[in-house]
């Protein structure tokens, strides 16, 4: 595909219908495969730009079923809950070694025990659906919400077993110069018809849109054969298309910061005078309505902090640093003790 979101004319004819012949499991199969292609490719990027290393997924084969295939040792399972105009959920499984890897990275070096590795996972798979869930709004014309619903290792001497009547699609995994491991993304049958559906409605209608340069009819002509007119959400968004004109975005040459000494700093010097909101938090609690109703003047309320405990320290509601309380004249003050970490950091993403 010449770009990420728009299918070429033969995966259109594909889609339709009009290119190889096969029944109603493979056109679905190969739908969901050209589909997700886009979508995990953005969910790959993601990551990169959060671990700062070179993350790609790919689709390499769709499977009818699970039934055959069975997943390694210490493989973990991304559960994601789809809302809006598709609901259900999309189960995604990672080998160890690639969930491993990604986590030291987030972690400063540190993978930690196994409920360590399925929280960070979590906190970077949400970041990961973010990117997720743009692409496949984009790619189905729909409205949709993606959230992580949950991350552990997959076990299955535990009872755990993988979606039945579902659409696999088997994917390899490429974290930086690591060696590829593979991945699996398992849409259960209702997900995947639905899916299916919008994305032959946009097809359709790209297919019946005339080609640049192509023949118009004149005013008062009579067409050949009436088009098939898009049915709910994909009719609106086809008028609105109709009436916007688009072109390419143009943006000023970059030019290197290693040609002008000193342009970051005085980049950098732009955001200096810009004011942030910081709090110290010295606790919280929680309290039902009868109790904060009858408060009343010397009335203690305790907290969830104990004494002497660090309060945390925030800045524009994002958690930055812990300290101690001190005194400073007759002033209050906060002597900082600890700065978050990267780890920290990322579990503040949501």
């Amino acid at each position: 595909m010449a770009d990420e979101h728009i299918l070429s004319q033969e995966e259109l004819d594909a889609l339709l219908g009009n290119g190889e012949e096969g029944g109603e499991a493979s056109l679905e199969g190969h739908t969901l495969g050209e589909a997700f292609r886009v979508v995990l490719r953005a969910a790959g990027e993601a990551l990169g730009r959060l671990s700062g290393a070179d993350i790609t997924f790919a689709v390499t084969g769709v499977l009818d079923s699970m039934a055959a295939h069975e997943l390694p040792a210490g493989a973990y399972e991304v559960l994601y809950a789809v809302s809006g105009d598709v609901y259900g959920r999309l189960h995604l499984y990672f080998e160890g070694a690639f969930v491993e890897a990604l986590v030291r990275l987030l972690n400063e070096g540190e993978a930690g025990d196994q409920d360590e590795l399925s929280e960070v996972l979590g906190e970077a798979m949400q970041v990961a659906g973010g990117a997720l869930c743009e692409a496949l709004t984009d790619l189905l014309s729909a409205d949709i919400a993606v959230a992580v619903e949950r991350t552990a290792p997959f076990d299955v001497e535990e009872g755990a077993a993988l979606p039945a009547d579902a659409v696999a699609l088997q994917m390899s995994v490429r974290l930086g110069d690591m060696d590829p491991t593979s991945g699996y993304v398992v849409i259960p049958e209702s997900v995947a018809e639905v899916c299916v559906e919008l994305i032959m409605d946009a097809a359709q209608g790209a297919a019946e849109d005339p080609e640049p340069g192509e023949e118009q009819p004149a005013a008062g002509d009579t067409p050949l054969s009436t088009p098939v007119e898009p049915r709910g959400k994909s009719a609106v968004r086809s008028r609105e298309k109709e009436s916007a004109t688009f072109r390419p975005a143009e943006f000023a040459p970059l030019r290197s910061l290693s040609e002008e000494p000193g342009a970051a700093d005085n980049n950098l010097d732009l955001l200096l005078d810009v004011p942030l909101r910081v709090t110290v938090e010295l606790g919280r609690t929680t309290m039902q309505i009868r109790d904060i109703l009858e408060l009343r003047k010397g009335q203690v309320i305790e907290l969830d902090k104990l004494a002497g405990e660090p309060v945390d320290v925030f800045v524009n509601a994002k958690l930055i640093a812990k300290g101690e309380v001190v005194v400073m004249d007759e002033h209050f003050g906060v002597r900082i003790t600890h700065i978050v970490s990267r780890h920290e950091r990322v579990q503040n993403l949501k």
